[in-house]
């Protein structure tokens, strides 16, 4: 389109480039002119003289150019550890603009949400977070797995998949001692609708009043893991709409737009539309991102 021309160099109307080789039209000073560009070597040898041209290049220089960041396949805990300091900058993934490191806080509420539509679709998140957790000095993790979808096998991890009321008064035992607990514990709950659910009447009041205690505890953080169905069950309750901080939160895959777990005020039309492997929306204070998020357990041929 010829008026590309005026647009991006203001030149005069009709000034087109000549259809020959390296030919075209730039603003020199004031003027806009025709110019022709050099060639470096004869025409047919072009191809040739830049590879060799490289290779000497290559070999003449010590210091090498740094990598372009790119936004990789799978974003594996490895590749993001460095910006790991503490629970308060745990990396969950690449941020797909600015393809920089995000890091959460978990530290910043004593409830953290990590909501899909359907959780058992990204458990290699949880993996990564269950790898990332473990590796600071002290923390004890403790997953409550009510879902049946953790296959996790991390040393330091201890996992609960049955006996829900028992696993409740030992976490409230735990808890009455919090203060004097050194390092953090983490309580990964996958499935905290269920859990609440598949609890003796004798127990539903323990299980609240954990929660609506978290404000107290020093040592000790949740993490709700959980499909969004079960989540919007939950939003009803007392002890939920008062410890649920629902301006923050990790949200997975698509959906973020049509759900109202995590509230986010900044999606655009654009926004909604992306979609690819891996994709999670990290929200702080209602503001989100759009990240490959961080996994374990992903190879490359399994994504392949």
């Amino acid at each position: 389109d010829d008026s590309i021309y005026r647009d991006l160099l203001n030149a005069e109307r009709g000034l087109v480039p000549a259809a020959k080789y390296s030919r075209g039209v730039a603003t020199v000073g004031e003027d806009v002119l025709e110019i022709q560009g050099a060639y470096i070597c004869e025409k047919e040898k072009i191809n040739n003289t830049i590879r060799s041209t490289a290779k000497y290049l290559q070999d003449a220089y010590k210091m090498k150019a740094p990598k372009l960041p790119v936004l990789p396949d799978i974003c594996k805990v490895e590749d993001v550890l460095f910006e790991m300091k503490d629970l308060t900058t745990i990396p969950i993934g690449i941020e797909i603009n600015s393809l920089e490191v995000y890091v959460y806080d978990f530290l910043a509420n004593k409830v953290n949400l990590v909501v899909a539509n359907y959780i058992e679709n990204h458990m290699n998140f949880v993996y990564g977070l269950t790898k990332e957790f473990l590796l600071n000095d002290g923390v004890k993790l403790k997953i409550v797995d009510v879902l049946g979808k953790y296959e996790g096998n991390y040393e330091g991890a201890e996992v609960f998949k049955d006996n829900f009321d028992g696993v409740i008064t030992n976490i409230s035992n735990e808890l009455a001692n919090d203060g004097a607990n050194p390092g953090k514990t983490i309580y990964m709950i996958l499935g905290i609708g269920e859990l609440q659910d598949k609890l003796s009447e004798q127990n539903k009041p323990v299980f609240e009043k954990i929660f609506m205690d978290s404000n107290t505890y020093q040592n000790s953080i949740f993490v709700f893991v959980d499909d969004y169905s079960s989540i919007k069950k939950l939003q009803i309750e007392g002890w939920y709409r008062s410890v649920v901080d629902e301006s923050n939160g990790i949200w997975l895959g698509d959906g973020a737009g049509d759900q109202m777990a995590i509230n986010v005020e900044t999606l655009t039309f654009d926004d909604k539309k992306v979609s690819f492997p891996y994709m999670g929306f990290p929200i702080y204070k209602e503001n989100h991102m759009i990240v490959k998020y961080v996994t374990d357990g992903v190879e490359e041929e399994d994504e392949k």
